[in-house]
């Protein structure tokens, strides 16, 4: 996301670099006879004209990359909110579908509440993004621009700019989790080498095991360590962290996984943002053989997060 002051003209060199990485489709708001207008397209050339049009308008402009929700033209940002619009770059876990996307479905939960501008219920939305990683912008009827999560971007003075991520300054070779295309005709096959001790989605079974279901499955173990899991009943589960008093022997399944698919299931964690990659030890339960292995586990979580929250040892849906 780009969020440009009036008067300045937006930097189509660095807008150039991000669309490499962000190509499923673009976006652009601005504040002209007293209302915010949008211009959604999946041609980036128009796109471009119709930005450098808007020299003299505060714009939002958004360039998609979809993790959630097809790669359609309802799902090009910006949606519409009762205030004006609302942009979102990054993943909100627990929202979104393989048609909807998170964003969508964010915007419609915002969309049923009953208020004026967005600060009215700042609160109600702050949960889905306290992971640290989403950023929202809101371009709100009155002609008021607001970032939430605002740190997590850049805002370059001189261009009179904010972005949300650093796409537009990555170095020509830079790869999105690594997924570059082949500079030449060599192929290399991936060796299987990371052994990864899952516990919820990932599970055979469940929604996102297809990541891994050409990976080689091991079998059934239980952390030699006890840890904090919580998400009974939940869509998924979080471990939080090792706990002697409070923590189980948590139940999961091990499998060993190439270099792509280690990179897919850190893109699907939100590594290093939403979780992060602990080395751990587990017995499996049909040997009790020891493995040393790798496990996700919640990078941020309250003081207290435990205490509203029911302590489990093994997660199903």
């Amino acid at each position: 996301m780009v969020v440009k002051k009036a008067g300045n003209q937006v930097n189509f060199k660095n807008m150039d670099k991000a669309q490499k990485h962000n190509a499923d489709g673009y976006g652009v708001s601005w504040y002209e006879d007293d209302r915010v207008k949008t211009y959604k397209t999946f041609n980036y050339n128009t796109f471009k004209g119709v930005v450098a049009a808007l020299k003299q308008h505060t714009l939002v402009a958004h360039l998609r990359y979809g993790t959630k929700g097809g790669k359609t033209y309802d799902n090009i940002h910006p949606f519409e909110v009762p205030s004006g619009v609302m942009y979102h770059n990054g993943t909100m876990f627990g929202l979104g579908d393989a048609k909807v996307s998170d964003s969508q479905e964010l915007a419609d939960i915002i969309s049923a509440c009953d208020y004026k501008y967005i600060e009215d219920i700042e609160p109600l939305v702050v949960p889905f993004i306290d992971d640290k990683i989403n950023r929202l912008v809101f371009f709100e009827n009155n002609g008021r621009v607001t970032i939430l999560n605002e740190h997590l971007g850049i805002v370059n003075e001189e261009e009179g700019a904010w972005y949300s991520n650093d796409y537009h300054i990555k170095d020509e070779d830079w790869c999105r989790n690594g997924k570059c295309k082949p500079k030449t005709k060599d192929i290399i096959v991936p060796t299987r080498k990371h052994k990864v001790f899952v516990y919820g989605t990932l599970k055979r079974g469940y929604s996102n095991h297809s990541l891994i279901a050409a990976a080689t499955y091991l079998g059934k173990a239980k952390t030699a360590d006890k840890w904090t899991m919580v998400g009974k009943d939940a869509a998924f589960p979080y471990i939080l962290e090792k706990d002697d008093v409070l923590g189980n022997h948590v139940e999961g399944e091990v499998f060993v996984v190439n270099d792509k698919e280690l990179r897919d299931l850190n893109a699907l964690e939100g590594v290093p943002y939403h979780y992060k990659i602990n080395t751990i030890k587990v017995h499996y339960t049909d040997t009790f053989e020891e493995e040393t292995v790798r496990m996700y586990s919640k990078t941020h979580f309250e003081p207290g997060y435990t205490d509203k929250h029911t302590i489990i040892s093994s997660w199903h849906q």
